[in-house]
């Protein structure tokens, strides 16, 4: 402000001067946004290690320091980049911490209805022309002619704290076309495990071989962790899309 306070008046010095006011306003309104967003992840993260004393110690140090760092990274903020980070950071920390310790809350037990698929009770689904077979408790799709999206989704609040979403999953290709697959917890999402289309025509070629492999040998399961500030209303489930 200072520096166009200094200048003469010109249409086009004001014009700069509204600009950097209004990126001003919107960097503050943003900050406003994700400071008690970090507050609350860090609250939270402390809570879970207060809890988890029987964590290995090591394990224990790295998430505490990496709280120690978020708060010291939030007290030194100064930019909606620098606040972004320090969660993005934490939120990694806290994956990490859960994946090794075992201590997020299994989403999908509790909160998912018909979770095993034996029923489309409960799912919104988009699969592209292709459905479920409930009696193998298996859902599927493939590609069409046209690029096409799809979906297998559930609408759920969570309150604050930390999750992971289990499912047993699994895509691949054929000559080259392009898809992907994503096991989605609302903006945190995670590409699904691929298979070799010739390593397993032979025995994933089929939904009933599909169900031996997920429900008698635990095979392909995907793990996808995450982690609310504040409670929540969001997707859980699968989209992917082939082009």
């Amino acid at each position: 402000l200072v520096e166009y306070a200094n200048v003469e008046g010109t249409t086009e010095s004001y014009n700069k001067a509204i600009v950097a006011l209004k990126d001003t306003r919107r960097d503050v309104n943003t900050c406003m946004t994700l400071i008690p967003e970090a507050e609350a992840m860090i609250a939270q993260c402390e809570t879970l290690l207060e809890q988890t004393a029987s964590a290995p110690e090591e394990e224990r140090t790295r998430f505490s320091l990496a709280i120690a760092d978020a708060q010291t990274a939030l007290e030194a903020a100064t930019s909606p980049e620098a606040l972004s980070q320090l969660i993005i950071d934490l939120e990694n920390a806290y994956t990490l911490f859960a994946s090794a310790t075992g201590t997020a809350q299994d989403v999908t037990r509790t909160y998912i209805q018909n979770a095993n698929l034996s029923s489309t009770d409960g799912w919104t689904y988009d699969l592209a022309g292709r459905g479920f077979q409930p009696t193998l408790k298996v859902a599927e799709t493939w590609k069409s002619d046209a690029p096409v999206s799809y979906s297998l989704t559930q609408e759920v609040t969570l309150p604050a704290g930390g999750y992971r979403l289990t499912g047993y999953s699994f895509f691949r290709t054929t000559n080259g076309e392009g898809a992907l697959a994503r096991i989605i917890a609302g903006e945190n999402t995670q590409t699904v495990i691929e298979v070799d289309r010739d390593e397993t025509i032979g025995h994933l070629n089929t939904l009933e071989e599909a169900t031996e492999a997920f429900y008698t040998n635990g095979e392909y399961l995907n793990t996808l962790y995450f982690f609310l500030p504040r409670e929540t209303t969001l997707k859980l489930g699968y989209e992917g899309e082939f082009s």
